[in-house]
């Protein structure tokens, strides 16, 4: 087995995006060695016509289903988000800051479970401010969802979200 085949059947493997480093790791190889196949490995999934690409996510790296191929895949795959997280994730997006507290006021608990899965998945982020904990949206979220600052904004009635 090439070395590239190996960084691309672990990124395969892997549920979350993984590091250089942690893949260097597992294969016992120089991480320069590791880095320098995964960018050929990045071009070569961008110059083929394929409907998978890798993505680099902050240090880290992952493969997904292009964009455009979301609708085709959709008979056969699971929804990554229940509805019910998809309305947490979006309160926090509607919000310039969006504290713990407001969280537990309009979700009660059940919030802390969807909150973990998008912190995991770096869709969201959280800040402290004295004691208060602040959710916001990464940049991850805006790429991932397919959507603009703006566009969040434009959906939200004037007076309603942002605070």
């Amino acid at each position: 087995m090439n070395l590239a085949a190996k960084i691309e059947a672990i990124l395969y493997a892997s549920e979350n995006p993984i590091s250089v480093l942690f893949i260097s790791e597992i294969l016992g190889e120089n991480k320069t060695n590791v880095s320098r196949e995964l960018h050929k490995l990045v071009k070569a999934y961008n110059s083929r016509d394929t409907s998978l690409t890798i993505t680099r996510i902050g240090k880290n790296y992952k493969i997904e289903l292009k964009k455009e191929y979301n609708d085709v895949v959709v008979p056969v795959s699971q929804p990554e988000f229940s509805p019910s997280e998809l309305e947490v994730i979006t309160y926090i997006a509607s919000r310039e800051k969006c504290m713990k507290s407001d969280l537990r006021k309009r979700f009660g608990n059940r919030f802390q479970e969807p909150v973990d899965k998008f912190r995991k998945a770096h869709l969201i982020m959280v800040r402290h401010e004295g004691r208060a904990e602040i959710f916001s949206v990464t940049r991850r979220f805006y790429s991932y969802f397919g959507i603009t600052p703006k566009e969040i904004e434009d959906a939200l009635k004037p007076g309603e979200g942002r605070s």
